[in-house]
């Protein structure tokens, strides 16, 4: 709702250019978010999404917000829950994103491989305040949180979805850097492929 508001406000002051890229942008959002109802998406995609995202939030904020993605080639074709990493995306810009700087985002992504298992482990960063210490707590046992900017459903959503996929092969962790800012930590098993067709036709 706010970027169609942003939409009219640019239509008013004649910006066709930001009118025509934000209006793709908000195609491509919607295209993906009607592919959430699947249980994986390939690695890439959901990356491509995060970078759409984010262009939207720099038009949205006419602030620059940098997101350096570090993926490596083999990685690109691993399957996620679509829209896991987006929302903790959209946590940084919600509760990051300052005045004072600019807000800059980090995305690693590398794998494991140590029998029985291999694992994809993804780690967030962002150069915000990072977590509240009563948020965090509540974070690191899983449970819901509410404060005074509304329920955190969003995450406790992800810990949801990735507990019914993976169970406890799972890990979700949070924590604060040093000298600030939020980090968040995924590992997921890596699947192989006749598995993720498995799941996504049930």
């Amino acid at each position: 709702m706010n970027t169609l508001s942003i939409i009219y406000n640019l239509a008013l002051t004649k910006n066709y250019e930001n009118i025509k890229e934000m209006s793709l942008l908000l195609v491509q959002y919607f295209r993906y978010m009607f592919r959430s109802n699947l249980t994986f998406v390939p690695l890439r995609e959901e990356l491509e999404h995060v970078l759409n995202y984010v262009r939207i939030h720099e038009l949205r904020y006419q602030q620059e917000l940098k997101c350096d993605i570090r993926l490596p080639d083999d990685l690109d074709k691993a399957h996620v829950p679509p829209l896991m990493i987006q929302t903790f995306i959209e946590n940084a810009i919600k509760h990051a994103v300052s005045l004072d700087h600019a807000l800059q985002i980090a995305i690693e992504i590398r794998a494991e491989h140590a029998a029985p298992e291999s694992y994809l482990h993804v780690l967030i960063r962002d150069n915000g305040k990072g977590f509240k210490e009563p948020v965090l707590r509540e974070l690191r046992q899983g449970n819901r949180i509410v404060d005074e900017q509304g329920e955190h459903i969003g995450i406790w959503n992800v810990w949801h979805r990735m507990r019914l996929l993976y169970g406890s092969k799972a890990r979700l962790e949070f924590s604060n850097a040093v000298p600030q800012g939020a980090v968040v930590r995924i590992s997921l098993p890596l699947q192989p492929e006749s598995e993720i067709e498995r799941k996504d036709d049930r």
